[in-house]
């Protein structure tokens, strides 16, 4: 496996600001792989196994690079879906155990 060092991580610009030490926990993990395109990551509804730091990919990046507005309405979208996803979870974690000082605490 090709480890990643903390300082190739450190660039990334997602975790570019993370705090130095973070950032070496991760490096830690971390691993350089190689796909091929059109390479499918994930299946919707699997586990999630896997974190993805794309670092480079000649479709999407280059695209996004060359028209920020495209990469702004893509990261808005992810950003949105996210948020949803999210909103979800916490909604079925509020059905499982209640919400804290909510009705269902003895008190």
């Amino acid at each position: 496996m090709n480890a990643v060092a903390a300082p190739v991580l450190a660039g990334h610009a997602f975790l570019r600001g993370m705090p130095p030490d973070d950032v070496a926990l991760l490096a830690g993990t971390a691993v350089a792989i190689s796909v091929p395109a059109g390479h499918r990551l994930f299946d919707e509804g699997a586990p999630a196994q896997n974190c993805w730091l794309l670092t480079d990919g000649p479709a999407v990046l280059a695209l996004c690079e060359r028209y920020p507005e495209l990469g702004y309405q893509l990261a808005t979208r992810m950003l949105a879906a996210a948020v949803r996803r999210l909103q979800a979870t916490r909604l079925r974690l509020l059905d499982l155990y209640g919400a804290p000082g909510g009705r269902g605490d003895a008190g």
